[in-house]
């Protein structure tokens, strides 16, 4: 996703993006589902000035159910939306005592495809997440060595009140967006069974980011799951992802699996985790939910995403995995047309180690590479002139052994764009694809070291059309 502003680019202004990053990336995901037919329902949270429940009825005609027992319930934000001029926004608060309700601010998708949904279903789900400007990232656990997460949706089943979580879910740690199935036909001795953590891309605060699922509910991995980001085709694989069909409990109504949305801060349950996280200034999970569709197995991709999206095809088989490097369309074509590169007039740097430089970065020879051991470094490349850029792609140096921390800026032309800082995937040596679609003429990389060393070596750098 991209940040975009106005003015002079690399300049002192930068401190203002993350302010103007709210108001500035509604724009970048503006427009309407196609094939309204196979829409179930829809949310926009449009014309309200609060969310009344119980239930809350949307202008769009989709319900939903706020999950009792939760101090923290959704507001409406009229400065920040994906479609019109508003959008749903749960915050967690980090300081105080917690429960099991008291850690979440969630809300439940009633009807078709949100509730009573049963194993041999399929339904299509696109929902539009925002984090907070000012979101840090979540506090590593000490226990276990890794950040925990928020969740942001799930697809539940109370089959088994014992089970460690839900069957679905799509959660974000504060650095990176990843999603989490499990399912089993014997919940009560198997249901971690055939359990997967799938890293999706990373989190961009203040702005959009577009997820569609398909899933075909099963518990024997006869059914899938299909998971979309931003229109790049995620994963695609036969996969057991619910439980044997559920009967109301207090936490839910639904006969069977139902969907819910909103923020579940869980790791506040755990005293350490959170003094962990207001130790590092974590003070509340803010997250912002706008243009939620649920569509019946007539659905697809392109007419649940956003206008500005281009959806990867469906490959011709299950298998699929993204892999970190460039994005590929393992289907057959598509409405959009391979990425061409711009070449490089000019490359510059603020310095490099001797046998390192910066012409070693677009040279077309992975086996070259520019690198600086200074903190806050950068490689900057000079297309020529200004043009529409749609992603930077840049293959980082042992990429498939450590994660680089970094930051894309574009500027010189009208506008400038700033991914802020993230970090690579840590899991390929080849490119790796980074959307910022811009108008501009200059690419500057910043780099802060990696997770071995202070170095930042860039193999290869290229700039996509």
């Amino acid at each position: 996703m991209t940040v975009r502003h106005t003015g002079a680019p690399f300049s002192g202004v930068q401190k203002l993006f993350v302010c103007l990053a709210a108001v500035l990336m509604t724009l970048g995901l503006a427009g309407t589902a196609g094939a309204a037919g196979a829409v179930v329902s829809s949310y926009n949270f449009e014309g309200v000035d609060s969310m009344a429940f119980d239930p809350y009825t949307d202008a769009e005609g989709g319900q939903l159910h706020l999950l009792s027992g939760s101090p923290y319930t959704p507001t409406v934000n009229k400065q920040t939306a994906v479609d019109g001029s508003q959008s749903m926004c749960v915050g967690v608060g980090v300081a105080g005592d917690h429960d099991v309700h008291s850690d979440r601010g969630e809300v439940q998708i009633l009807g078709r495809g949100g509730s009573n949904i049963k194993v041999g279903n399929e339904y299509w789900y696109s929902l539009n997440v925002r984090p907070d400007p000012g979101l840090k990232p979540n506090p590593v656990d000490p226990a276990r060595g890794t950040r925990v997460t928020d969740v942001v949706f799930q697809i539940h089943n109370t089959t088994d009140p014992a089970l460690d979580g839900p069957p679905m879910t799509l959660w974000s740690d504060g650095l990176a967006w990843g999603f989490s199935v499990r399912g089993s036909a014997d919940p009560a001795t198997g249901y971690n069974d055939d359990r997967q953590s799938i890293p999706l891309g990373p989190v961009h605060l203040g702005a959009w980011t577009n997820f569609i699922l398909d899933v075909k509910f099963n518990t024997d991995g006869t059914g899938w799951l299909r998971i979309w980001e931003n229109g790049t085709l995620m994963f695609d694989k036969q996969v057991s992802n619910t439980y044997p069909d559920a009967t109301p409990t207090s936490h839910s109504t639904s006969n069977g699996a139902f969907t819910k949305f909103g923020v579940y801060a869980w790791w506040l349950l755990y005293p350490t985790i959170q003094q962990a996280a207001l130790a590092q200034g974590n003070t509340s999970r803010d997250y912002c939910h706008d243009r939620i569709r649920v569509a019946d197995n007539t659905g697809s991709c392109p007419a649940l995403a956003p206008a500005t999206v281009h959806c990867d095809a469906v490959p011709p088989t299950f298998g699929y995995e993204w892999n970190g490097s460039t994005p590929i369309n393992p289907g057959p074509p598509d409405t959009h047309t391979a990425p061409q590169y711009y070449p490089v007039r000019g490359v510059t740097a603020t310095g490099w180690i001797d046998g390192y430089p910066p012409e070693d970065a677009v040279d077309g020879n992975a086996s070259t590479y520019w690198s600086s051991d200074e903190d806050g470094a950068y490689l900057q490349l000079d297309l020529g002139a200004v043009t529409s850029i749609s992603k930077v792609l840049i293959g980082w140096l042992h990429g498939d052994t450590r994660q680089q921390t970094f930051r894309i800026l574009l500027g010189g032309g009208a506008e400038s764009c700033d991914t802020h800082t993230m970090t690579s995937s840590g899991t390929t040596n080849g490119l790796e694809a980074y959307n910022l679609p811009c108008t501009a003429r200059y690419v500057r990389v910043y780099g802060y070291g990696n997770t071995q060393n202070a170095y930042n070596s860039i193999t290869e750098i290229k700039v996509a059309s």
